[in-house]
């Protein structure tokens, strides 16, 4: 990009728009990382218009985070005047020259459907990593739904042949849809493992509705999501962490409406590796590693039978509405 684009913007501004039509889609990005001083959110803190950290504020220990692209957006042409470049829709995050702002077309799945289905591993997953263990990855894709599946609720598979990594995971795609999952406890519940369902790296006006998830890490996690994307009328049981997260890297606009959490501690679905004295959280909003999420809404949620935090809001987050 040769100029600035500030979230809510619906223009963008490329070097070259030469092979782009009305229609084509395009990630909108930046080449931030959620490491210690490598993003804007250091800059936004005390003056905006300035390129660097603030030095004259005290900043949290280097936690440092996954080498991953945490500012992207897909959005749809709607004009295209030079190489100024209108969008259909607006912008959910500043997009600034500073962090090397770029835009690129890509051709996303659009209008997929994936009705039914029981997936359970056919195999022990061994050491494999989490991410390289989804059974449903979604990355660019638009307008497309994933309803009435099972994961992992079969009780005769042990723990070794199920996943490491969520159930479904929607990346960097925009309207996408899942209902009425049924998903039970994965096979492994480290950190980074285990999750129920991800929204993840720049995922925009996408929901998960009408769905179970049990025994997860994290039922329900938004990373460094975008635009509007909702958890609602859900029910979360028996998670080893936070049920339902706002998991860092700027999200912004998430809705986290209806849903219910509950805890058995005798449950099968809870790990046995958690701590009979160990609280969590059942609805999180931040992460004290990956900082800085804005303008969620908490709405009408139950929390019944728990121990912990029914909410906790990290440091760092702003414009948090609960009611």
């Amino acid at each position: 990009l040769q100029a600035n684009a500030a979230a809510g913007s619906s223009t963008i501004v490329m070097a070259n728009a030469t092979g782009l039509s009305v229609g084509d889609w395009l990630v909108v990005g930046t080449a931030e990382l959620p490491g210690y001083q490598n993003n804007q959110f250091m800059d936004f803190l005390v003056d905006p218009n300035q390129i660097g950290p603030d030095l004259d504020i005290t900043y949290p220990a280097d936690y440092g985070g996954t080498l991953i692209a945490i500012n992207e957006e897909l959005h749809q042409i709607a004009a295209i005047t030079g190489n100024t470049v209108t969008l259909a829709g607006t912008l959910g995050k500043n997009k600034l020259v500073a962090w090397q702002a770029f835009a690129f077309k890509v051709d996303p799945v659009e209008g997929f459907t994936l009705i039914g289905g029981n997936f359970v591993g056919s195999e022990v997953h061994g050491s494999a990593a989490a991410w390289d263990h989804q059974y449903i990855w979604c990355r660019f894709m638009v307008n497309s739904t994933i309803r009435d599946c099972a994961f992992d609720t079969d009780p005769a598979k042990t723990t070794n042949f199920r996943r490491t990594g969520q159930a479904v995971r929607f990346d960097t795609g925009d309207g996408n849809v899942m209902d009425n999952l049924t998903i039970g406890r994965p096979g492994s519940i480290d950190a980074g493992e285990g999750y129920g369902v991800s929204f993840r790296k720049g995922e925009r006006n996408s929901v998960i509705r009408n769905s179970y998830l049990e025994g997860c890490r994290h039922s329900i996690e938004f990373w460094s999501s975008s635009g509007g994307c909702i958890a609602e009328d859900n029910h979360c049981a028996d998670d080893t962490s936070s049920s339902i997260d706002t998991h860092g890297n700027w999200n912004t606009g998430i809705i986290i409406r209806r849903n219910l959490v509950t805890r058995d501690r005798n449950s099968a679905a809870v790990s046995p590796d958690l701590d009979p004295n160990e609280a969590t959280d059942a609805i999180r909003i931040g992460n004290n590693k990956f900082i800085f999420d804005e303008n969620i809404q908490v709405l009408g949620n139950q929390v019944i039978g728990y121990d912990g935090n029914a909410l906790s809001i990290v440091p760092g987050c702003w414009d948090v509405t609960v009611d």
